[in-house]
């Protein structure tokens, strides 16, 4: 595990954050009570899945509410999300990797 000092947060709200361990090399996501760890390959791939995710998707009735469900990259863990959870994670992880990106600029 690494030191606390090698993380970046890239991101956060009330309920989630994604971080970058310099250390590891990868990427930290704690949203809402689900966390899960991406290389960046992984959380690009993430991203992409999500923003690929449509209505017919959302199958899963959980609260009264239409859901999806879609594994995370260790493959035995997954989120359960609604369409607005999807669109918050799509808004987070791609504020994240932007940032990401604008930091390997800066300090390559």
């Amino acid at each position: 595990m690494c030191d606390f000092s090698n993380y970046i947060t890239l991101t956060e709200t009330a309920a989630s954050q994604i971080t970058w361990c310099k250390g590891c090399r990868t990427f930290s996501l704690s949203y809402k009570c689900c966390c899960a760890s991406f290389t960046e390959i992984e959380m690009r791939q993430f991203c992409s899945v999500l923003r690929e995710l449509r209505g017919e998707n959302y199958s899963y009735m959980f609260n009264d509410k239409p859901h999806t469900i879609i594994k995370g990259p260790c493959g035995y863990i997954g989120f359960c999300l609604s369409e607005e959870d999807t669109i918050e994670l799509i808004r987070l992880t791609s504020e994240a990797l932007s940032i990401f990106q604008a930091f390997k600029i800066i300090y390559s």
